[in-house]
């Protein structure tokens, strides 16, 4: 027999005991739900959309925020695991370009020969 979440998301066991302080903390029991989803999944965009409130996009950033397992102890684990998949975005965006960059730099100044 499967639980439902405050949201709707139907799991397939129950991921906390009853009376557990797991469920007292918001968005526990949709993040534990959602981490056995496909992110291709209809499910998954509502819970990146109404739950987690931040843009498809990111879905990538969330799952791995999700499998860091820090938000399993976190006081807020929605903020936990908004927070990781931002900072996860972010570092992401700004490596990108300084790779490209050190590699554009090895390649033009290739022929130079710096210190010994």
């Amino acid at each position: 027999m499967g639980v439902e979440t405050a949201f709707g998301i139907h799991g397939g066991k129950n991921p906390c005991r009853r009376g557990s302080i797991r469920q007292t903390r918001p968005g526990y029991a949709e993040i534990k739900v959602a981490s056995g989803l496909h992110p291709d999944s209809g499910a998954w965009a509502f819970f990146m959309r109404e739950i987690v409130k931040l843009p498809r996009e990111l879905t990538p950033a969330v799952s791995r925020a999700i499998r860091q397992t820090e938000w399993t102890l976190a006081s807020d684990p929605l903020a936990t695991v908004r927070s990781r998949a931002l900072r996860v975005a972010n570092t992401r965006r700004s490596a990108t370009p300084a790779v490209n960059l050190i590699s554009f730099l090895r390649n033009r100044f290739s022929r130079f020969s710096f210190g010994a």
